[in-house]
């Protein structure tokens, strides 16, 4: 290991390169979207933002906490990647949602994607709680699982519930 490096570091460059696309595409939105088609481009790269500011921070600020930090910024990351993903896709729609160009089969990736991100999130956040649970003593250790299980579980019915898987 190179010195002053840790093993965050690679997670958090991807972060701040992705985050770096998101931006381009907020750029290009306004730039070659077709009115209200470049508000649906617009919305996806804005939503995948403070996914990727979050993870960015906590591995920036505890690049050593483990699990703790990692699970909850590959969740995040998984989701905004999902976004990105559709926000490319969403280039191939007019203002009408009517189909322009081939771009529209990668929106529809994007969607795939996010019925994947979007359970990747909550569980990794989940096994942040988690984590960080564990290092609790007694009363708070036992809350602090009961609360993880209780945000997993509500968060993947609530999964289930938009996807209906």
């Amino acid at each position: 290991m190179v010195a002053g490096m840790n093993r965050a570091w690679p997670l958090l460059w991807l972060v701040v390169a992705t985050a770096a696309i998101a931006l381009l595409l907020l750029g290009l939105a306004q730039v070659i979207g077709a009115g209200e088609a470049a508000g649906h481009a617009t919305f996806h790269a804005l939503s995948a933002l403070p996914l990727l500011t979050i993870a960015g921070l906590l591995l920036g600020r505890w690049p050593e906490a483990g699990l703790a930090v990692r699970g909850p910024a590959s969740g995040l990351g998984a989701m905004a990647i999902a976004l990105l993903v559709e926000s490319i896709g969403a280039y191939g729609f007019e203002a009408d949602n009517e189909t322009r160009n081939g771009l529209a089969v990668v929106h529809d990736l994007g969607l795939t994607l996010t019925s994947i991100g979007l359970p990747a999130a909550i569980i990794g956040v989940g096994l942040g709680l988690g984590a960080l649970s564990m290092r609790g003593h007694g009363f708070a250790r036992g809350a602090g699982v009961v609360g993880t299980v209780t945000f997993v579980a509500v968060g993947l019915l609530f999964v289930k519930t938009m996807t209906g898987f």
